[in-house]
């Protein structure tokens, strides 16, 4: 549906963002915290650069302090897939949780208007240039 189309459109982030393991089939994960950057984000799941692997269905919670927004984000997710990169970082996809000590709703509102932002300035652009 365009809904669902909408919701997980991705936009490009280079985000700092903590993590910590709180569930993976590798029990010497359990508790751990990493510091890591966002690769590209959707009001439903984010793509994360780790320096250390983790494991399909970890569950892990992020906090994320966007730069453009005073204060932080809490998130519970579920990591669906996770891929090596060449340089030797894992980078997970990561499938977001409605918790009720999460921010889901306020991430969820915030990712929506920067998409909205992102598509009225390449609708812009894309004006100038037909002008031009």
């Amino acid at each position: 549906s365009s809904k669902r189309a909408q919701e997980d459109q991705r936009t490009e982030s280079d985000e700092r963002l903590f993590i910590q393991i709180v569930e993976s089939q590798d029990s010497g994960l359990h508790g751990t915290t990493v510091s890591c950057n966002a690769l590209d984000v959707s009001a439903n799941g984010l793509r994360i650069q780790s320096s250390i692997p983790i494991p399909q269905g970890s569950k892990i919670d992020i906090w994320i302090n966007v730069r453009s927004k005073l204060g932080k984000f809490f998130l519970s997710s579920r990591v669906m897939w996770s891929k090596l990169l060449d340089d030797g970082n894992c980078a997970p996809g990561v499938k977001l949780r409605k918790g009720d000590t999460t921010n889901f709703n306020q991430w969820q509102a915030h990712i929506k208007a920067a998409l909205g932002r992102l598509f009225y300035l390449w609708a812009l652009s894309g004006i100038f240039y037909l002008i031009a």
